[in-house]
C-alpha cells in the first residue's frame, strides 16, 4: 500500500480500531493507510504488520485478542448493519476453512475475500449461529460502548460462551467490567464510524475524515495528508488499494444479496436495531 511502518520503540500515540468480524474493516484500514501513510497492524499479526501506532481488533469477540497491552490511547469503533455484516462475516470464515488454529487461518488469510461460500453453508451455519452472533454483534458494541461491559465468564478464555461456559444472563445486568478497560485503556471510542456510510461516495470522504482527524498531529503520525484531500484518496484506494475486500467476491458467482434471513430472523435483527440504536 506504500503506507510505513512505525519502529515500535518510537512509542507511538496508539489508535485501536474494533469491530465486529466481518464489519468491512479491511476497507477502513486501506482508507486509513492511504490518508495517513502508517500501516494499520493487526492483533493476531495475520497482516504481517507489528503493533504499531494503528491496530485493528476484533476483541472481546472470540475472533479477537488483546494482544497490544497498554499500548493503545484512543478507539475508534466500525459498526455495520447486520444484515449484511453476520453473511460477510460466515463467508471470511469460510474462506479460512472454519479454523480453529492460528496455523490454519494463517495458510487462508492471504486468498480471503476472494470467494463467497456455497449457499448450504450459509443456511446450516445461519440457523445454529443465528442467536448467538446477532448476540455477540450487540455486545461487541455494548462492550465498547460501555467502556468494557463483559459478556462472558472470567474463566470462559475463549470468550466462546460453550459448555461447560455460557454468557451471562441480560437479566442480570449490570455485568462486570473487563480488566482491560479497568487497566489498559478508556474504552469508550472517540469516533464511531459507519461502514455503509464510508463506503459511499456521497459520504465516504466525511467519515474518512473522522479518522484522520483523530490521528493527526499525534506522536509520530507525521504524514496525515490534508482533510481536502480526503476525497482524492477515497477514490484512489478504492480504485487502487492491491488487497481484495469484498466486493471482489462477487466474482465466485454469488453476490451479497444472495444470502437471505427468514422473516423471523429479519424481525429480530430490525427489533435489536431499534434497541442498539436508543
Amino acid at each position: 500500500s506504500g503506507a510505513a511502518k512505525i519502529d515500535v520503540n518510537s512509542d507511538p500515540y496508539g489508535t485501536l480500531f474494533v469491530s465486529y468480524p466481518g464489519s468491512g474493516m479491511r476497507l477502513t484500514w486501506q482508507m486509513t493507510e492511504g490518508a495517513s501513510g502508517v500501516q494499520v497492524g493487526d492483533d493476531f499479526f495475520y497482516s504481517g504488520k507489528t503493533i504499531n501506532g494503528l491496530v485493528k481488533t476484533q476483541y472481546p469477540h472470540p475472533e479477537g485478542i488483546w494482544s497490544y497491552g497498554k499500548a493503545m490511547d484512543q478507539v475508534i469503533l466500525l459498526i455495520r448493519n447486520p444484515r449484511w455484516n453476520i453473511p460477510s462475516y460466515h463467508t471470511l470464515i469460510y474462506e479460512l476453512e472454519y479454523a480453529h488454529d492460528y496455523v490454519t487461518a494463517y495458510d487462508n488469510v492471504f486468498t480471503a475475500f476472494s470467494t463467497r461460500a456455497p449457499m448450504d453453508n450459509w443456511l446450516k451455519w445461519r440457523d445454529y449461529r443465528f442467536e448467538d452472533e446477532l448476540n455477540l454483534w450487540t455486545w461487541q458494541i455494548d462492550f465498547w460502548m460501555e467502556n468494557g461491559t463483559r459478556f462472558w465468564d472470567d474463566l470462559d478464555f475463549e470468550r466462546a460462551g460453550q459448555y461447560p461456559f455460557s454468557y451471562f444472563d441480560e437479566v442480570k445486568k449490570p455485568w462486570p467490567l473487563d480488566n482491560h478497560c479497568r487497566n489498559d485503556l478508556d474504552c469508550v471510542p472517540k469516533a464511531i464510524i459507519s461502514y455503509e456510510r464510508l463506503k459511499h461516495p456521497d459520504t465516504g470522504a466525511s467519515e474518512l475524515r473522522k479518522i484522520v482527524d483523530l490521528i493527526r498531529f499525534k506522536k509520530e503520525m507525521k504524514t496525515i495528508l490534508a482533510n481536502e484531500t480526503m476525497e482524492c484518496v477515497w477514490n484512489e484506494t478504492l480504485e487502487h488499494a492491491p488487497q481484495n475486500r469484498n466486493e471482489d467476491r462477487d466474482a465466485s458467482g454469488l453476490f451479497a444479496e444472495d444470502y437471505k434471513f427468514t422473516v423471523k430472523q429479519m424481525e429480530l435483527i430490525l427489533a435489536r436495531l431499534t434497541v442498539t440504536k436508543h
